[in-house]
């Protein structure tokens, strides 16, 4: 019996899952190589943005550390200077001329034997006297003009000035008198607000101050140097000022109170002034700014400005 070969004939309903399953295979292949294409597409030829230029602002301007500081004007002098009066305190005491700091809180008493900081002293021709030999000293400029910076180095022979370990001294001839700049101590920071102190220093343009027209006192007695900012002479009912005669500094100011029964006219320099019953007056400049030192006459009384 003879063998028969076996057809194996196969039926659409058997081909058609496998060609859908190859259809859906490619078709997802496709998708996703159009998928990665964008995508690498979009990474190569999307442009990036152009970075916006940095503009730099410019630098604000510095401003001036000493413009509220307060300013201290000695025409007698001539010469002003500022100082930080938050930091150092100015006293104004009696038989004391010129500019005395001390280191803020101070509340000025009496007879104090504390050091002040910064000193500006006023010396008229011979008054100046050298106690010390200085360590160094160097010729500087002060707001335009020639000066002589000297530095002090204390020890255990200098008693109290020990302390200070050293101070430094810068002497300024003008306008008939020796000006005599002291910093007391040497601390890093003192020096630099010193520095700052000599940078507002300048000289004031010479104004014609009234002379003395006394020559010696009158009265009999003469009232000191008072504390107070304003000297105040009053005008009684006898016209007899009171006080007769006072002694005053460069940096204080004048007020007359006419406490008579009639007016009273008042001619110094460029101030001419009438004042009736119970008015007052008080000069706007002060005393240094006007009146040459020395004893002036005014309505009667005697004011002698050192």
């Amino acid at each position: 019996m003879e063998n028969q070969a076996s057809e194996v004939i196969l039926t659409s309903q058997e081909v058609k899952p496998n060609v859908i399953h190859w259809a859906m295979a490619g078709v997802a292949i496709l998708a996703v190589g159009i998928a990665i294409g964008l995508l690498m597409g979009k990474y190569i030829y999307t442009p990036k943005p152009t970075p916006s230029p940095i503009v730099s602002a410019s630098p604000t301007p510095t401003s001036d550390p000493t413009a509220n500081w307060k300013t201290y004007r000695n025409e007698t002098a001539g010469y002003s200077l500022k100082y930080p009066a938050d930091m150092l305190v100015f006293c104004n005491y009696p038989n004391t001329k010129g500019l005395r700091l001390w280191q803020a809180p101070f509340d000025c008493p009496n007879g104090n034997d504390i050091f002040y900081e910064i000193a500006v002293i006023e010396n008229l021709p011979g008054e100046y006297k050298e106690y010390k030999k200085p360590s160094s000293a160097r010729q500087i400029n002060i707001d335009g003009m020639k000066a002589t910076e000297k530095t002090y180095v204390y020890e255990n022979t200098d008693g109290p000035l020990q302390s200070l370990g050293q101070s430094t001294e810068i002497l300024i001839d003008n306008n008939g008198y020796t000006i005599q700049i002291q910093l007391l101590g040497n601390s890093l920071d003192k020096k630099n607000l010193f520095d700052q102190i000599l940078s507002t220093f300048k000289f004031l343009e010479q104004t014609t101050l009234i002379p003395a027209d006394l020559q010696t006192q009158v009265a009999g007695v003469c009232a000191p140097v008072s504390r107070e900012s304003i000297v105040v002479v009053t005008i009684p009912m006898d016209n007899v000022p009171q006080p007769r005669c006072v002694h005053v500094t460069s940096n204080q100011k004048l007020k007359i109170i006419n406490n008579s029964q009639g007016s009273i006219n008042i001619n110094v320099g460029e101030i001419q002034t009438s004042l009736v019953s119970t008015q007052s007056f008080q000069f706007p400049k002060t005393l240094g700014e006007f009146l040459a030192p020395g004893g002036h006459s005014i309505f009667g009384a005697e004011i002698w400005l050192k």
